[in-house]
């Protein structure tokens, strides 16, 4: 059985330290262990989004997806060594118990009948778009994310079927034209140093 240390990060996420060894360290080993390990991802799948390799950590992120629709802002972040330990998890809260009510086929057909120019005008020109399970509300629906970008822009809206912008992000803000951008590289990085040298104290 595996134990976790827990550390809740505000309201909006959860980082876990469980003592649990992924052998063969595998995409599906990791995917199954985390299904298993997480009642509430009962009825809901995995897919990996990203994955990075650092000097000392392997680092994936998952999408959770209910009938292969992602979930938005509903992710699952683990980062093991090079053995199969996991140094950690951080999970994006979920709120899967009204879910079911969501018709995904109806609500997939009216978005097809969706001419996106047409519902929202949007400064720049859309490049790609994808559906996605909005479950902040009470009764889940099916919304569309937005990305639109260019050599001095890179932005992102969350719309309805109704055309209305629920969120927005600019993901260019900090990354301006001819802007120097400085930062540290930590060897090893934080969460190695902490899994190495401080693990005695959460047990």
């Amino acid at each position: 059985m595996a134990m976790f240390c827990a550390v809740s990060i505000g309201i909006h996420a959860q980082l876990l330290f469980p003592k649990k060894q992924i052998q063969p360290l595998t995409v599906e080993n990791i995917s199954s262990y985390l299904l298993e390990a997480n009642p509430e991802l009962s009825g809901l799948s995995l897919q990996l989004q990203f994955y990075n390799q650092s000097l000392a950590a392997h680092h994936y992120t998952f999408e959770v997806l209910y009938k292969n629709i992602p979930l938005l802002h509903a992710s699952i972040k683990v980062n093991t060594d090079e053995f199969g330990n996991i140094l950690s998890i951080k999970k994006d809260p979920l709120k899967t118990e009204n879910l079911a009510i969501l018709q995904i086929e109806a609500e997939k057909a009216r978005w097809e009948k969706v001419a996106m120019p047409a519902i929202i005008k949007l400064p720049r020109p859309i490049n790609a778009s994808c559906l996605q399970i909005d479950t902040r509300s009470d009764i889940p629906q099916l919304v569309s994310v937005v990305d639109t970008w260019g050599k001095t822009y890179d932005f992102s809206y969350v719309i309805d079927i109704k055309g209305s912008i629920l969120e927005e992000w600019n993901h260019s803000r900090y990354f301006k034209k001819d802007t120097l951008i400085q930062g540290n590289v930590f060897k090893p990085d934080p969460l190695t140093f902490f899994r190495t040298h401080l693990w005695w104290r959460l047990y």
